[in-house]
C-alpha cells in the first residue's frame, strides 16, 4: 500500500546525500518543510569532541606553558594586585590543566613531590581485598601461596589491621593475563571469592573509617550516607549479637542497591536497617533507643580524588564544585554531632583532596560546637599503617575564585569588582581557614589525607571527631537560620539537652538542595512497617525452621512434599519463644518474614514512633528468612531463603544458638 494515508508531518526525514558532503561539514537534517531545526548546543559539542576539535582537547604548546615556579607566584598575588586572569570565561575551560594548577597553588604537596603526585594520578588503583568472617582456611590458603610469593618481590602487601592483601598490579593487568601464569590463578581466585562471599573488594581508602572507629560489639552505628555500602558491610562485620547498623541514603534507588549489595552478608544483616532521609535532616533514632554510639560521615563531594579510577574526573571538575558542596557537606556534619551520643565517636571523610571539603567544613565544625566536639589524635599514623604512607592536615588555605585570583576573606571578595555577584554569593565565611595561632587551627594537623603517591591508593581525606559534651541549645553566636523546619520543630520538643541542633543547617541550606530533594523522593514511597508475628503466621513459620520440616535445607526450601522429611529435633520452648520474639513480618500481608536484632528491632520501631519525634524512613530493615509467593496462604507456599537455610544449620550446630544471641536448647 503507498505511504499517501500519511500525513506530511509523519513523513520520514530525507537520508543526507553523504557521498557528495565534505566530511567537515554538519550534516543537518532537514524536515520535509522548509523550516530548518538547529542542533542543540549538546549535539554540536558532542560532534565537536569525536572531531578532536573541543579547546580542552588541545595540547597547550610549549612556548605558551609557564614553569611552575614562574605559575605560582603569578598567583600568589591578592585579589587587590591588577594584572590579567589567567583562564578567561569562556565555554572551555581545560579543566585538565585548571586541575592542576588549582592544587598547585593550594599546596597540596610539598614542591619537590608534585611529579610523582602528578603521575600518581594518572596511574589505574591497585588490587585491593579483604576477607570476611566467613572465608575457609582452605580457600585462603589457597590464594596466599602466591600472594606470599608477590609479597616477597614487593609486587604485594598484607593489610594487617583489616585482613586483606593490597596488590600492585591493577584489575587490567589481572583481566590480560595467560591462563597458567600467576596473574590468572589469583584473577580466578579473587573472582571465586567474590561470589561465594568469601572476600571484598574494596579500596584501601574506604576501609579507612571503619579501621578509626574501632567499633565495638554492641555499638549502634550509623552510616549517614551509606550507598554503595561497602563501609557498612566492613561495620556488620564488627558488631556482634547485641549491635545495629543504621545505614542511611537519600536516594530510593541507592537505598534499594545497599539492600542488594548487602544480601551477601547473610544473617549478619539481621542487624542492618536501611533508612531513606537527606541526611542533613536525619531524624533522631526512636525514644528509648538513646544517641549514635558511632557515625560514619562519608559526605558526597566532588570526588577528584578518584581520578585513578575514574579518570573523566578531570574533564568536568571546575573550583565551582568544592564551592558548591561545601555547605551541604557542613550541614550533614552538624547532623551528625547532634545524633552522636556523648562519649561517642564520628568520623568525616571525603574523596576529594579540596581543604574547603575537607580542613575547612572540620574547623567551622569546631567552632560551632563550641568545645562540645574534640578533634581526635591518631589518624595520621593509623592511615600511614593501613595505606603505607599519609599526610597531616592544612593549618591553612587559599581561597581562590572561579579565575583562580586569591582573596584574603570573604569581605574582600563580595566587594572585588571583578567578582560576579553570582559568584560571590557561592562563597561562604567558613570557607576561610580559622586564625593562625588560634585553639581551632592548632588541631587540623590531626586529621589525615591520603595522597596517591605515598599511599598506592586515591585520594582521600579523614578526621576523627569526638563528642565529650551536650551541644548548647541555644548556642553563641547564634546561628544564622534562613527557615524553620517542620523537623527541628520536632526535635525542639524531643526533650534531648542537644536538641537545638534540630536540622544541623548553616542557614546557608539553599545550597545543599541534594538533601532535600533527597527526603522528597524518599516521602513519595511509604516505609516499611515491620509487626511481631501474628499466632497463625508464627504456626507456618516455626516449623520451617525446625530443620526437619517441609522448607529443609536439604530439600530445596519448596515447602514441596516430595523429600523424605528427617527427624524434627527437640528443641526447648524457650529457644522457640526468643526466636520468635526476633522474627517480625513485613507489611500487613505477611509475605516476607524477617530476623532482626533486638536493636534493630527497636529502631525500625515496628510501624509506631513516639509522640512528637519523626519515625525512621525504614526501607529495609533485618535477613529475609522466609518467603510466601504471591497471593498464596497455604503452608505449601511457604519456603525458606538462602539466609533461612543458613539459620537452620546455626540453630542445628553447637554453639550456633548462642552466637546469634538466643538461648541455647541445652
Amino acid at each position: 500500500m503507498p505511504p499517501s494515508w500519511r500525513s506530511s508531518r509523519h513523513a520520514p526525514y530525507p537520508e543526507p546525500d553523504l557521498d557528495n558532503t565534505d566530511p567537515n561539514e554538519e550534516v543537518a537534517l532537514q524536515s520535509p518543510s522548509t523550516r530548518r531545526h538547529h542542533r542543540s548546543k549538546t549535539v554540536r559539542r558532542a560532534a565537536k569532541r569525536q572531531r578532536g576539535e573541543l579547546a580542552s582537547q588541545r595540547e597547550v604548546p610549549a612556548e605558551e606553558q609557564q614553569p611552575s615556579n614562574a605559575l605560582a607566584e603569578a598567583h600568589a598575588t591578592t585579589a587587590g594586585g591588577s594584572r590579567e586572569s589567567l583562564w578567561p570565561d569562556c565555554d572551555a575551560w581545560r579543566a585538565k590543566a585548571m586541575f592542576e594548577t588549582y592544587y598547585k597553588l593550594q599546596r597540596i604537596v610539598a614542591k619537590e613531590e608534585w611529579p610523582a603526585f602528578r603521575d600518581a594520578l594518572h596511574t589505574p588503583l591497585p588490587v585491593t581485598f579483604r576477607f570476611t568472617r566467613d572465608v575457609t582456611a582452605i580457600f585462603r590458603a589457597e590464594g596466599e601461596r602466591v600472594l606470599t610469593r608477590w609479597a616477597g618481590s614487593g609486587m604485594a602487601r598484607r593489610l594487617e589491621l583489616v585482613d586483606g592483601w593490597q596488590l600492585h598490579v591493577d584489575k587490567h593487568a589481572l583481566r590480560a593475563a595467560f591462563e597458567g601464569t600467576d596473574e590468572h590463578v589469583v584473577r580466578e581466585w579473587l573472582v571465586r571469592g567474590t561470589d561465594d562471599g568469601s572476600l571484598i573488594r574494596q579500596e584501601v581508602a574506604s576501609m579507612l573509617p571503619a579501621v578509626l572507629l574501632d567499633v565495638p560489639e554492641d555499638a549502634c552505628v550509623l552510616d549517614m550516607c551509606a550507598s554503595p555500602g561497602s563501609k557498612t558491610t566492613q561495620v556488620l562485620e564488627k558488631l556482634g549479637p547485641r549491635g545495629v547498623v543504621v545505614a542511611n541514603d537519600f536516594s530510593p534507588l541507592r537505598s534499594y542497591t545497599l539492600v542488594r549489595r548487602t544480601a551477601s552478608l547473610g544473617m549478619r544483616a539481621a542487624a542492618m536497617v536501611v533508612t531513606c532521609h537527606g541526611a542533613q535532616k536525619m531524624p533522631r533514632p526512636p525514644r528509648g533507643c538513646g544517641g549514635y554510639d558511632r557515625i560514619v560521615c562519608d559526605v558526597p563531594c566532588t570526588g577528584d580524588g578518584t581520578t585513578r579510577k575514574h579518570p573523566e574526573v578531570f574533564q568536568r571538575w571546575e573550583p565551582a564544585m568544592a564551592v558548591r558542596h561545601h555547605p551541604m557537606q557542613l550541614q550533614i556534619a552538624m547532623r551528625g554531632a547532634a545524633l552522636l551520643e556523648v562519649g561517642g565517636v564520628m568520623c568525616y571523610s571525603t574523596c576529594s583532596l579540596n581543604p574547603i571539603e575537607n580542613e575547612a567544613v572540620v574547623a567551622e565544625l569546631l567552632r560551632r560546637c563550641d568545645g562540645a566536639i574534640e578533634l581526635l589524635d591518631g589518624a595520621v599514623e593509623t592511615a600511614a599503617k593501613l595505606a603505607g604512607g599519609a599526610a597531616c592536615g592544612k593549618e591553612a588555605w587559599p581561597v581562590l575564585d572561579f579565575r583562580l585570583w586569591r582573596h584574603d576573606n570573604h569581605a574582600a571578595m563580595r566587594v572585588h569588582s571583578l567578582v560576579p555577584p553570582h559568584e560571590a554569593r557561592l562563597y561562604k565565611p567558613s570557607m576561610w581557614p580559622p586564625p593562625a595561632g588560634s585553639a581551632i587551627a592548632a588541631q587540623l594537623h590531626r586529621c589525615a589525607r591520603l595522597v596517591p603517591h605515598r599511599s598506592d591508593s586515591g585520594g582521600f581525606f579523614v578526621a576523627l571527631l569526638k563528642k565529650v559534651r551536650p551541644l548548647r541549645r541555644h548556642p553563641q553566636p547564634a546561628w544564622p537560620r534562613r527557615h524553620a523546619t517542620a523537623s527541628a520543630a520536632a526535635d525542639d520538643d524531643d526533650g534531648s539537652d542537644d536538641g537545638s541542633d534540630g536540622d544541623a543547617s548553616d542557614g546557608d541550606g539553599g545550597d545543599g538542595g541534594d538533601g532535600g530533594d533527597g527526603h522528597a523522593t524518599a516521602s513519595a514511597r511509604q516505609p516499611q512497617v515491620y509487626a511481631p508475628l501474628p499466632p497463625e503466621l508464627t504456626s507456618k513459620v516455626l516449623p520451617l525452621l525446625s530443620g526437619g520440616s517441609r522448607g529443609d535445607a536439604g530439600d530445596g526450601g519448596d515447602g514441596g512434599s516430595g523429600g523424605k522429611r528427617a527427624k524434627k529435633p527437640k528443641r526447648a520452648g524457650k529457644l522457640d519463644a526468643a526466636l520468635e520474639a526476633r522474627l517480625f513480618a513485613r507489611s500487613s500481608s505477611g509475605g516476607r518474614v524477617v530476623l532482626l536484632s533486638p536493636e534493630a528491632a527497636r529502631l525500625s520501631g515496628g510501624g509506631q514512633a513516639a509522640k512528637g519525634t519523626r519515625r525512621l524512613h525504614v526501607v529495609h530493615a533485618g535477613a529475609t528468612i522466609c518467603r510466601r509467593k504471591r497471593g498464596a496462604a497455604d503452608r505449601k507456599a511457604w519456603r525458606l531463603t538462602p539466609v533461612g537455610k543458613q539459620l537452620v544449620r546455626a540453630l542445628a550446630s553447637p554453639g550456633g544458638a548462642s552466637a546469634l544471641g538466643l538461648p541455647s536448647s541445652s
